[in-house]
């Protein structure tokens, strides 16, 4: 368990990505209500949740009020489709190391209406399936107990969206231009630090995986390193 713990917090935070806080922060500033703001962080917090609950039980998470198809972890696919995420982090990070980082300068806020914004976020909110570490999330949790997937994907989400997170609570509170000012001076000053040192963070997360299906397969399917 407490490895298991470990690797969710570790992929959660290699999975934090600001872009609905900044899409947040764009509505603020082209003069979207509070409200609308915080049903756009709603959405994009729950959906996440609820799509990774759905999906780890579908990979074996049984219940009292729900017991699914058992399925055998001894087989050698789920060290395979651990593999597959490892490469998948390997290729994001590879991907996230060649990308060009833009200045907030360059993106000027644009209005957006209730529709779109709220649309916005339910598309933000079921990407999240595409993400590798949410992926990684979603396999190890299948082996776990209904409350362990929950409290799984609820830190997750929570994580992985924390600056949203943040921008939700100072918009609730109404102290959200500050944040926006913040926010705005963060990524300036530190975005590309961040963006290198979530790189590595993938690369690490992406070695523990290919570790643990290594172990699966070097002990003739006996043992897993996590879980």
């Amino acid at each position: 368990m407490p490895g298991f713990l470990l690797t969710v917090l570790g992929l959660a935070l290699a999975g934090i990505d600001p872009v609905a806080a900044f899409a947040a922060v764009a509505a603020l500033t082209a003069g979207a209500h509070r409200r609308l703001v915080l049903i756009f962080s709603v959405i994009v917090l729950l959906l996440p949740m609820a799509i990774g609950t759905g999906l780890s039980l579908l990979l074996n998470a049984g219940t009292q009020a729900f017991e699914p198809p058992r399925i055998n972890w001894d087989l050698p696919g789920w060290a395979i489709l651990e593999v597959a995420v490892a490469i998948a982090l390997i290729m994001w990070a590879v991907k996230r190391g060649h990308r060009p980082h833009k200045r907030a300068q360059e993106q000027g806020p644009k209005a957006v209406g209730t529709a779109a914004l709220l649309g916005l976020a339910a598309f933000i909110g079921s990407t999240i399936a595409l993400d590798p570490t949410f992926l990684g999330v979603a396999v190890l949790a299948g082996r776990e107990p209904l409350w362990s997937i929950v409290v799984a994907q609820i830190a997750y989400s929570l994580i992985s969206q924390s600056p949203l997170v943040i921008v939700a609570i100072a918009t609730a509170t109404g102290r959200h231009q500050a944040v926006v000012d913040v926010m705005i001076r963060f990524r300036e000053r530190f975005g590309p630090v961040l963006r290198h040192g979530l790189t590595v963070v993938l690369l690490l997360l992406a070695a523990v995986l290919l570790a643990d299906g290594a172990t699966y397969l070097l002990s003739g399917g006996n043992n897993y390193l996590i879980g």
